[in-house]
């Protein structure tokens, strides 16, 4: 279930401060990725889960890009 947006988890950045974003996965590794265009949102973490999100727990997953040549996305971990 996608929550507000298209949005699928969050994660707390602090007091009233959760960075929501959809979780994808890299077309080339076929990791974990955040899709483009997360945002952060001001309202108390108790209230995410209604919203229809899901915390993350862990490393944040990787930043995702388009690559030109390849025609195709990759993320963070293509890129080391």
């Amino acid at each position: 279930m996608a929550g507000i947006m298209g949005y699928t988890h969050y994660m707390n950045n602090g007091e009233n401060s959760n960075y929501s974003f959809e979780l994808d996965t890299c077309e080339t590794c076929g990791g974990d990725i955040q899709a483009p265009n997360g945002v952060t949102i001001c309202e108390p973490e108790s209230k995410m889960a209604s919203l229809g999100l899901k915390k993350w727990e862990g490393e944040f997953p990787a930043d995702s890009y388009y690559d030109e040549a390849t025609d195709k996305g990759i993320c963070d971990n293509c890129l080391q």
